[in-house]
């Protein structure tokens, strides 16, 4: 005798004879439509999605979906975060550049701000992790800093217009800056030495082609500026 597998009335039935959440099926959709736009409400289907099949399960019927309604929560919340965080670095990037081109004159900076290494111009005073990084933190002169941008001077270039070489042009620059340095103030003698930066690669062929000579303080912070005979120990 075959048995029968229909169920009856109340019971569970087979999985392919339940009901699958609508709810569930949206929630799974939803965060992939509008270029991801409408994730967080992905997630909010599937939060009631859960919601309307444990209510289904309490009543006695048993609905399909409860996987597509986790993974709609999943997806809704990472591609939300996704968004947020696309958003983010927008608006960073726009302010990071806002100030680079608002403190890009030294006699701007009225307080610390992040700007990009490439709008330093001389008499800038700054702060910052690493020689070389691609952000550095500008202060006023009368402030404590570590670095100050003295002059900026022009690399030979190779045959047509080609980038030297690292070699030739840290040789150039550092006889330039060198030479550039003994000339300041006795209190800028004192307390800095000179440290040149050779543009890389990559920054020559945006059109980067000077070294830029900078003062880096001896003995920690100074305040102060060579231009102005005003350097000194920071307290």
């Amino acid at each position: 005798m075959v048995a029968e597998m229909t169920a009856r009335p109340g019971e569970a039935g087979t999985p392919a004879s339940r009901p699958r959440n609508g709810l569930a099926v949206a929630a799974l959709a939803t965060p992939f439509a509008m270029f991801g736009l409408t994730a967080p409400l992905g997630a909010v289907l599937g939060v009631a999605a859960l919601v309307q099949i444990s209510r289904a399960a309490r009543a006695g019927v048993r609905q399909r979906g409860t996987g597509q309604a986790v993974a709609g929560i999943v997806v809704g919340v990472l591609v939300t975060a996704l968004w947020a965080a696309a958003v983010w670095f927008v608006v960073w990037a726009v302010q990071l550049s806002d100030r680079s081109d608002r403190f890009a004159d030294p006699a701007q900076v009225t307080e610390p701000a992040e700007i990009y290494f490439t709008s330093l111009n001389p008499g800038h005073c700054a702060n910052f992790g690493h020689f070389g990084a691609g952000r550095v933190t500008v202060v006023p002169c009368d402030q404590p800093h570590n670095w100050e941008l003295l002059t900026m001077v022009p690399v030979q270039s190779g045959p047509d217009g080609v980038y030297p070489g690292s070699g030739s042009s840290f040789q150039e620059g550092t006889a330039a800056c060198t030479k550039y340095f003994d000339t300041l103030p006795d209190s800028a003698l004192s307390y800095l030495r000179p440290v040149p930066l050779v543009p890389p690669e990559d920054l020559w062929d945006e059109g980067y082609t000077e070294t830029w000579c900078f003062a880096e303080s001896k003995y920690g912070k100074v305040t102060g500026s060579s231009g102005d005979d005003t350097v000194a120990p920071a307290h």
